[in-house]
């Protein structure tokens, strides 16, 4: 038995295109279809419906998925920067606390072997304690005089003689006090060992020798910094000035003061001080 089969006629074959012939004469063939057209999404397509001019629209969950994973990112960057930050920071000021109390614990010990020094000194060469000033003040009034000859009346006579003279006497030059303001700013140049004090309200500049005693030159930056922020470098210049004299006249040339000091008192008028030395006649 044979069985002849015939397609139905009419039919439609199984494989029909999913946009009909009519759709496709209605657009514009030079053009390609919009990626997100209704028949994309039917043939499996993902996305949004097309704007009015044609252009595809991207759907609203991916830009938002982007922008959570750029936050994401950006949140992680910024806390891997603070943290770096952080570490740094308090690790700066560890080393610099560090170095500040190594600093201080060195000048202690400078200041207790200078104060074992001086009573080690004062053990040796007792002398008399006072409770207050006026105890001190009234036994100096009440201590007896030394016994000392009666003067020589030729002595007396030869004296009283000089003083009376007719002969020329000489005057000596007033020397002018010196008179720094309390503004002043001192200028310690090691290389060269001088000093220089600008005082920019007087109008004046005085070099003199580099006092070691007082100032010490600094072992680092770090150190510098802190002797500066700690006045260590302003010493008391009324105790030293009360010990030094002005030599006249000005200086002229700053050349052999250094850059920095030349270059400070270029415009003030600049006097050098020296140490005056009192000599005791025999």
């Amino acid at each position: 038995m044979t069985v002849l089969t015939f397609p139905s006629v009419g039919a439609k074959p199984d494989k029909v295109p999913l946009i009909d012939e009519a759709e496709v004469r209605g657009q514009d063939n030079t053009r390609s279809p919009p990626m997100f057209h209704p028949k994309f999404l039917e043939a499996g397509g993902v996305g949004g419906l097309p704007h009015s001019n044609g252009t595809p629209s991207i759907p609203c969950i991916q830009r938002r998925a982007e922008y959570k994973r750029m936050a994401q990112k950006m949140t992680r960057i910024t806390t891997i920067v603070v943290g770096i930050m952080l570490i740094l920071y308090f690790t700066i000021d560890i080393l610099c606390k560090s170095y500040v109390q190594e600093i201080q614990q060195k000048q202690q010990a400078i200041e207790d072997e200078a104060a074992a020094a001086a009573a080690a000194a004062s053990a040796a060469e007792p002398c008399k304690s006072y409770s207050s000033y006026a105890a001190a003040e009234s036994d100096m009034l009440t201590m007896p005089s030394p016994s000392s000859p009666d003067p020589d009346p030729q002595i007396i006579t030869l004296f009283s003689m000089v003083i009376k003279g007719d002969g020329p006497v000489k005057t000596l030059p007033k020397v002018p006090p010196i008179t720094v303001n309390k503004s002043a700013r001192f200028v310690h140049d090691f290389s060269i060992n001088i000093t220089g004090i600008i005082d920019v309200e007087n109008q004046r500049c005085f070099v003199m020798p580099l006092l070691r005693n007082y100032v010490h030159p600094p072992e680092a930056l770090f150190e510098l910094l802190y002797r500066m922020s700690s006045g260590y470098y302003s010493v008391d210049i009324n105790k030293i000035l009360s010990d030094y004299r002005m030599v006249q006249p000005a200086i002229s040339d700053l050349s052999d003061y250094g850059l920095y000091i030349s270059k400070d008192c270029a415009d003030l008028t600049t006097f050098k001080l020296e140490k005056d030395v009192v000599t005791e006649s025999p």
